[in-house]
């Protein structure tokens, strides 16, 4: 079989759709074990797991490396190395066959840095003397996959991409491996269990949620008034708000406002009008569409990719795990008829898309644009369109977003005036504004989800005029407290990690051209495995805190791990390797030196789990040892400030406050007579117990 190809997908589904093309387009393929194959035996299609080959855990590598405790830091690899996953393995050895009797190789993973990788990894050293093609596959209807096997490129082209996925996967090995045994052991000395995870990316997002928490801890809350009028203007009543930069946080001074403004008159002074247009000029990347399906729907960021997933394997919508929010140009001749098509199915649900010929907004849209487009383009519906009966409620809502944002792109830009008033009651300044719709465009294809803003701005029916003066019918005060920031969602920390910035402005460069941290398609599994594997945040309702191992964690990691600096440096280093600037050695390098500093700097961790309840200034540390005296191993909490010990029960410290003075705790003493406990604020108080007495007695919660 000199002449055959192999296709090789990332996943089952894909390769049936690829399957299901070929047949349609007159080649029948037949589903044999591990592949598909047509009669003539030159086209067979075989597919991935997603990663079918795993990477070596340090004990592989060698046996010393196997204990956590014992294990010497750094643990260096020779050569990364990775073998199947124990349930691929015979599906490995086949990929393997069929890679030997293949003419020409096409690599039809997706097409990323990570697509690369899977697929690349496999037929390292199995390609020699073959041709080797990249299908770069953006979504699996017809028209997409022939434009895709009409313009296949050479995968050589694509090897530096593979060199900073194979560098990426090493740098969090590096990072994972060496960092998590290294905080895990430097935390279990200070006697705080549980594996501390270590994550280049995952350690600055869980920071960005513990960070809020303290803002939202040391926020002080304080109380001020608002204060309104109500205006009558030709029988329409207008809301006017009290303008002032310093809040009215007194009492008498707002009811002064108050009584001063009533039944007086608003004298105009300004009157402001502005038209303004907004229209669709992006279309969703993976990102900000797991941001707005968590803000309308309050759908996961795991649960919207999941969904998406479902949706580009049926052929609906293009590739889900797309950082891009444009089209290329050659999709534009493209958009009516599938704006056609959503018509003939869906327009009872979202409206009518206008497919008139020469459409002046599509020929104008801004989305087309061929210099934005990465790996990918943007995430849209395609010619197939479903009947949404046959859809989950949450592909529903998802494949719904996505087609009312394509949508906006065929209809005039969203046109208002606002018009801002401003002037004075009795010398007090006040204003309002109001807003006049001229044309609903992109919006009326959106669900409803009006902001309380846009609920208050409502058309101001009669023109107003400089001096004219209105009635004051009402004038009230509003008591108010200032709140703190809010909690992080799943879709506003993914929105804080996708413009993660640095205090380094050469940083932050980096970060904004890479689009913060993480990938879009990698974002959604961080923040799941930092909730469920770690544990180092929970989720209540909508809501994201930490938890005590959470930020325990945030306490021990130094700011470079932290924050978002070191993935921007790696990030930079990963382009120079994509770009040819850089080598895979050379960071690899970087990477181990980074580490080596880290596990070598003799770094001590307190544990902050019990403060000291004398001196208010330490915490209590656990010590075990043996009693010089007596032999015995004691258990016992020293406070790392002042000193004071505490004898340990059940691994915490049991403290006792003085059943006598009830202020002072008892605390092991040596009398004339031997150990006894008393009190510690002695001599105001003389209480003692010997230890069998004590021993009855209950602790303090901590």
């Amino acid at each position: 079989m000199t002449d055959e190809q192999l296709y090789i997908t990332e996943k089952p589904s894909v390769a049936l759709a690829l399957a299901d093309y070929f047949e349609r387009h007159g080649t029948p393929l037949t589903k044999e074990m591990g592949h598909y194959i047509n009669t003539e035996k030159n086209i067979v299609i075989t597919w991935l797991y997603g990663h079918i080959l795993t990477a070596y855990e340090p004990e592989d590598y060698n046996e010393e490396w196997k204990i956590w405790w014992k294990a010497p830091l750094p643990m260096v690899p020779d050569k990364f190395l990775k073998r199947p996953a124990p349930q691929y393995k015979d599906h490995y050895k086949h990929i393997l066959l069929l890679l030997k009797d293949a003419h020409t190789v096409i690599n039809a993973a997706d097409p990323d840095r990570e697509g690369q990788v899977l697929c690349d990894e496999v037929t390292e050293g199995h390609v020699e003397g073959k041709i080797y093609k990249r299908l770069l596959l953006n979504a699996l209807d017809d028209t997409s996959i022939t434009r895709a096997l009409e313009h296949m490129e050479d995968n050589e082209k694509f090897k530096k991409l593979y060199e900073a996925g194979q560098a990426r996967e090493n740098i969090d090995w590096l990072i994972g491996m060496n960092l998590t045994r290294f905080y895990t052991n430097k935390a279990k000395d200070a006697h705080i269990e549980g594996v501390q995870s270590i994550g280049r990316v995952k350690s600055p997002a869980t920071n960005m949620v513990v960070e809020r928490e303290l803002e939202i801890e040391n926020f002080k809350p304080e109380p001020y008034f608002n204060i309104f009028a109500y205006l009558n203007i030709n029988g329409q009543t207008i809301k006017a708000e009290f303008e002032t930069k310093e809040k009215v946080k007194i009492l008498s001074e707002a009811d002064a406002i108050v009584s001063h403004c009533s039944g007086k008159d608003f004298t105009v002074q300004e009157v402001n009008n502005e038209t303004k247009e907004e229209k669709v000029n992006q279309l969703y990347s993976l990102d900000t569409l797991q941001i707005d399906a968590d803000k309308v729907y309050g759908i996961s960021a795991k649960d919207t990719l999941a969904a998406l997933q479902k949706l580009y394997e049926a052929k609906l919508t293009s590739y889900p795990r797309s950082d891009c929010k444009y089209l290329p140009e050659s999709q534009r001749k493209d958009a009516p008829e599938i704006a056609k098509l959503l018509n003939d199915k869906l327009a009872m649900e979202i409206g009518l898309i206008p497919v008139q010929a020469n459409n002046e907004n599509l020929n104008n849209s801004t989305v087309f644009n061929d210099k934005k487009i990465t790996a990918h383009h943007a995430i849209i519906p395609t010619k197939n369109v479903p009947d949404l009966k046959t859809l989950k409620d949450t592909e529903k809502q998802i494949y719904l977003l996505i087609v009312r944002k394509y949508a906006g792109i065929f209809v005039k830009p969203y046109k208002y005036t606002i018009t801002n008033v401003r002037g004075k009651i009795e010398g007090y300044p006040f204003k309002f504004r109001c807003k006049k719709v001229i044309d609903g465009g992109f919006t009326l294809y959106e669900p409803k989800k009006e902001s309380a803003k846009e609920k208050e701005d409502i058309e101001l029916k009669s023109p107003l005029a400089t001096g004219q003066r209105l009635p004051v019918t009402k004038a009230e005060k509003e008591a108010k407290t200032t709140e703190p920031p809010k909690r992080y969602t799943e879709g506003s920390l993914i929105q804080a990690m996708t413009n993660a910035k640095s205090d380094d402005p050469e940083l932050s460069k980096i970060l904004t051209k890479v689009k913060g941290i993480g990938t879009p398609a990698t974002r959604a599994d961080i923040i799941n495995k930092i909730i469920k594997v770690d544990k180092h945040i929970q989720k209540k309702g909508k809501s994201l805190s930490p938890t005590v191992k959470g930020r325990t964690l945030i306490e021990i990691l130094p700011d470079i791990l932290k924050k978002p600096d070191y993935t921007a440096m790696m990030e930079q280093k990963l382009t120079g390797i994509e770009e040819g600037t850089y080598t895979r050695q050379q960071l690899l390098k970087d990477v181990v030196a980074f580490v080596q500093d880290i596990v070598g700097s003799g770094i001590k961790i307190i544990n902050k789990q019990y403060p000291c309840p004398k001196c208010h200034n330490g915490y209590l540390q656990y010590r075990k040892f043996k009693d010089k005296y007596t032999g015995d191993m004691k258990e016992i909490f020293f406070c790392n400030s002042c000193g004071i010990g505490f004898p340990a029960e059940d691994q915490k410290p049991k403290v006792v406050i003085c059943p006598e003075c009830k202020k002072g705790l008892l605390i092991e003493k040596k009398g004339k007579y031997g150990k006894f406990y008393g009190c510690t604020n002695y001599p105001d108080c003389k209480y003692g117990i010997r230890k069998p007495e004590y021993d009855k007695l209950k602790g303090s919660k901590f």
